[in-house]
């Protein structure tokens, strides 16, 4: 079965996305981002594209050397809010930190998990970082989504959609909540 679920679109009207996702497995961990350049257009698309030419350099390394690293190239940028996560399946565990507002929400994992992004903007204002780290299990599912996704959706509503592949999960997200006044992304992961 697919591990991995996304859909991604731009404004309506427009014909660049500002919004990106990245999926990185390196040594039994992966690293995934929903990057929401500032805006839409082609201005939020260049920011983006620039978060993730860093991102694929990434090599494994820890969530708060990844982030201020991010927020140094996109200074020359209008700059991008981001959502990024590591899942560490041999650990056992998943990391979280996240600058603005790309929404997280993990589900099926061994705790209860309520990871919170910091203010700012990456390539303005990076305020204090903090990684969050919980138990992942087997069975969990961790969806992002960008601000282009209505936060008002309830997973609850929809039963038995979290058994279902993550590309279909993604898919029903973006059709029911995606915004029609900004680009929108969600990404969802098993």
């Amino acid at each position: 079965a697919r591990r991995y679920g996304v859909w991604s679109r731009p404004h309506p009207g427009e014909e660049s996305n500002g919004d990106a996702y990245f999926i990185c497995e390196r040594g039994g961990r992966t690293l995934l981002a929903v990057i929401d350049g500032l805006g839409h257009g082609s201005g939020a698309k260049q920011a983006s594209d620039v978060a993730i030419d860093r991102l694929e350099e990434w090599t494994g390394e820890p969530l708060d050397e990844v982030l201020p690293q991010l927020h140094d190239v996109l200074r020359s940028t209008r700059g991008a809010v981001i959502g990024a996560a590591i899942i560490d399946k041999g650990g056992g565990r998943f990391h979280y930190a996240g600058v603005g507002n790309v929404m997280v929400r993990v589900y099926g994992a061994p705790e209860h998990t309520t990871p919170l992004s910091a203010n700012g903007t990456l390539g303005a204002r990076l305020g204090k970082l903090r990684v969050w780290t919980y138990p992942w299990a087997e069975g969990a599912t961790l969806i992002m989504a960008s601000d282009g996704v209505s936060a008002s959706w309830d997973i609850e509503s929809y039963p038995g959609l979290l058994r279902q592949s993550p590309q279909l999960l993604a898919g029903i997200m973006m059709r029911d909540y995606g915004r029609d006044t900004d680009d929108a992304t969600v990404l969802v992961a098993r």
